[in-house]
């Protein structure tokens, strides 16, 4: 205990005890005098007592430099300069360190624009300290207006100047530029280093050029330039962020090979560029690699666990979260990792292992965020446990007040309804209507930016979506013309055309999330118009129940897979009609949809070998007989913020109507010609009356 005293006292009394620098035993009673004095930011009295000295100002400055109290460097050059003190272009460079290491460019740019009147030229030290002041905090033009006046003025550039200039185009997400500054190395006689590719390859992966990434590491190669590790992580995290899990393996592989070593951020990054590609068996076992070499880090266990439960692959995920090398590892439970484990028993159906994940938030001293409630919740959705659904999302409700909550309230709503039917449902529903309850102004135009409208409600619009317009372009055309927020609140493909509807207010709007719990609740009621090529289906009605997951490796498109998130797509056949180029069957089909998984129709008919007419992404022709993918929203059912009913419909776009009266006419005319060889005559009509089949 005394000797802890002894080091506190020493530490207090002297706050430059770690910071000190050399200097000779002739000028240590002045040097330490003034650091007394700055201890007590009696700065004047601090210079004084260096009576006159060129040397001593210079490592009392960078004393404060060490100390991180830039400020106080600053006061005290500014003193040195009113005092009438003999200023060098080291103690300005001394200052412009002292507020480089802290981040601090503003007074950097002042110390050096400064420094001329004080009859200093700044020399290499002072424009690369300024470079990388305002490379800290990411003030790219700064960085490079003062790279150019050194070119400007002569002074010497070097390597240094260059990475720095390059690390702040780098954290600007100015890759470009870096590429230039790189480019120019060659021009002012400074031969490209380690440090110099490092930063341009990273400021590629921080603008997702992994392209042009590779290409910086194979001219590292030509140029007989060493890779380290700082280097293969940049590029395996460009690999990465592009979701080139392909390309992010074959560096990590690579880097022994060229004797480089491997570290926690280039496991971590290889585990995300798996992840992202859904490659959840590449993803673990590259985890299991890393548990061998080295401890595993929070980032690459989340990582795994996060591609084990976004292909649906929960078991794994779980097994992961839980397993002995967590344990041996010491791996840290955070945030992100705990919410990814309470996804995959959401996936899974396993309520009771998320709430018993969610009872140890306490223990692991977690904050609960919105995406761990709402995964909690919705993982009591397919049992039923309405009750305790209904206890988590009034538990958020309380420990995160916010109105955008309409998503976990349609949770509470769906388990409610497994477990006591529509008419409970309902019944809440309207509980929670108060809850987001506010006026809002109806639409009263027929059109709006060009799209014609189907029907409006108190929070609601539906309007006509065209095919080939995309959900967001239709968003942004009706908020610019409305003058007014608008929300997404459910999409249509690209393609497909039909009843959109928006909410009349922002994210945070009682609109926008009432409309968000219907949804959520499967409340709203949907219904599509489509023509399938193939067999006919064997039954009139029918229901497709096939879970549906992104396709690993190409998240653009989706698949039916055990292992994807349940889904159901209820049909009903209404016409048949021949192929006009082949022996297939045309299906004119009725679809309700029972569940909203991206893709679901589209991918579902796909699946039983019925792909969609003019879908070229999941297997249907696109020929000259159907112009376009024949897929239309016809009707829309949905509750407005006053709680009543709104009924939309859509007529079908006149190119489907068209192509359905071509296939209607030779229908007609194939049955006419079969009837005719089998020697039926259809009447004639009788005194001008039409006869109608």
């Amino acid at each position: 205990m005394p000797l802890q005293m002894a080091e506190w006292r020493g530490r207090h009394m002297d706050p430059w005890r770690d910071s000190r620098v050399e200097v000779g035993k002739r000028w240590v009673g002045d040097y330490d005098k003034a650091l007394q004095r700055l201890a007590e930011t009696r700065v004047p009295e601090a210079v004084a007592a260096l009576r006159g000295d060129a040397l001593l100002p210079t490592q009392v400055i960078t004393t404060l430099a060490r100390a991180a109290h830039w400020s106080l460097a600053v006061a005290f050059y500014s003193e040195m300069a009113r005092s009438c003190l003999e200023i060098t272009v080291y103690h300005a460079s001394a200052a412009v360190k002292a507020c480089q290491q802290a981040g601090a460019w503003e007074p950097a740019l002042a110390l050096l624009e400064g420094a001329p009147s004080l009859t200093v030229q700044p020399n290499e030290y002072t424009y690369n300290a300024a470079i990388s002041a305002c490379e800290k905090r990411g003030h790219w033009q700064e960085a490079v207006a003062i790279f150019g006046l050194m070119a400007q003025r002569q002074c010497l550039l070097s390597v240094i100047s260059f990475s720095a200039a390059m690390s702040a185009c780098e954290k600007a997400n100015r890759w470009q530029e870096a590429l230039y500054l790189l480019h120019s190395m060659a021009g002012a006689s400074v031969a490209k280093n380690t440090i110099a590719f490092s930063a341009a390859i990273s400021a590629c992966e921080k603008g997702g050029e992994w392209l042009l990434a590779l290409e910086l590491l194979t001219q590292m190669t030509l140029e007989s330039v060493q890779r380290n590790t700082v280097t293969y992580c940049a590029a395996i995290s460009a690999c990465e962020k592009a979701a080139q899990w392909a390309a992010a393996l074959q560096l990590f592989w690579e880097m022994p090979q060229r004797g480089v070593q491997r570290d926690e951020i280039s496991f971590s990054a290889a585990i995300s560029a798996c992840e992202k590609s859904g490659q959840w068996e590449s993803a673990v076992a590259l985890l299991h690699t890393m548990s061998q070499v080295m401890p595993v880090s929070t980032v690459a266990a989340s990582a795994a666990v996060t591609a084990c439960e976004g292909q649906s692959q929960w078991q794994a995920a779980l097994l992961l979260f839980s397993g002995e090398w967590n344990e041996t590892a010491g791996t840290k439970v955070d945030q992100i990792l705990a919410n990814a484990a309470i996804s995959a028993a959401e996936k899974g159906s396993q309520w009771q292992v998320a709430m018993q994940i969610l009872g140890d938030f306490d223990r692991w001293r977690l904050q609960k965020t919105e995406i761990t409630y709402t995964a909690a919740i919705s993982s009591c959705e397919p049992a039923g446990i309405w009750h305790v659904a209904l206890a988590l999302f009034l538990e958020m409700r309380h420990a995160l007040p916010a109105r955008e909550q309409g998503v976990q309230a349609g949770s509470v709503l769906l388990a409610l309804r497994r477990a006591l039917g529509l008419a409970k449902a309902e019944e809440l529903l309207e509980r929670f209507r108060r809850l987001w309850e506010e006026e809002v102004p109806q639409v009263e135009q027929r059109r709006v930016a060009g799209f014609r409208v189907l029907g409006s409600g108190c929070g609601v619009l539906a309007i006509d979506k065209p095919q080939g317009v995309e959900t967001e372009v239709v968003i942004s055309e009706l908020r610019a013309a409305l003058q007014r927020p608008i929300s997404c609140t459910s999409r249509l493909d690209l393609p497909t055309s039909g009843v959109l509807p928006v909410a009349l207010g922002d994210e945070g709007s009682g609109a926008t999330q009432y409309l968000r719990a219907q949804w959520a609740a499967r409340l709203v009621s949907k219904q599509y118009l489509c023509l399938c090529v193939g067999e006919a289906l064997p039954a009139t009605r029918g229901e497709i129940r096939r879970g549906i997951r992104p396709v690993p490796g190409n998240l653009l498109m989706q698949e039916v897979s055990p292992y994807g998130r349940p889904a159901r797509t209820a049909y009903q056949v209404l016409a048949s009609y021949s192929h006009p180029e082949n022996e297939s069957t045309l299906s004119l089909v009725q679809v309700q949809l029972l569940t909203g998984r991206k893709h679901q129709i589209r991918v579902h008919f796909a699946s039983i070998g019925r792909p969609l007419a003019g879908d070229r992404r999941y297997g249907g022709a696109n020929d000259f007989w159907c112009e376009r993918m024949f897929l239309h929203c016809r009707r829309l059912q949905v509750r407005d913020l006053r709680g009543r009913r709104l009924v939309v419909k859509s007529p079908l776009p006149a190119e489907l109507a068209a192509l359905l009266k071509r296939l209607e006419k030779k229908r007609l005319a194939h049955i006419a010609r079969a009837a005719r060889l089998d020697g039926w005559v259809p009447p004639r009509p009788v005194d001008g009356c039409e006869i109608r089949s």
